[in-house]
């Protein structure tokens, strides 16, 4: 279901299903349900491999490298602006839990 509706594979990354926030507001006719996941991905060299007929052989580990930590950031940035938004969304009813939000 993931794959299907953000793209990023999952199946053998740790992490899962943490619980479902409830809107209800019949007054105004915007309820809904949000399901919240968590998962931890790093990317590792053995991730990422480029291809010698693509770039300079001699600077493949190089570029594998900064991919590897490129991509790694990215993720953090993600998984903390997922946190902050969630935050804000449930109003900081995560009391600080590590890795809940």
């Amino acid at each position: 279901e993931l794959l299907e509706e953000t793209g990023l594979d999952v199946e053998y990354a740790p992490g899962g299903y943490q619980f479902s926030y409830k809107r209800v507001n019949p007054e105004e006719g915007d309820n809904y349900f949000v399901d919240i996941y968590r998962y931890d991905m790093d990317v590792t060299e053995s991730d990422v491999k480029l291809q010698e007929e693509v770039v300079d052989p001699d600077d493949i580990e190089m570029l594998e490298d900064l991919i590897v930590a490129a991509t790694n950031e990215a993720l953090r940035q993600v998984e903390d602006a997922n946190a902050s938004a969630m935050s804000k969304l449930t109003g900081g009813i995560g009391g600080g839990m590590p890795g809940m939000f």
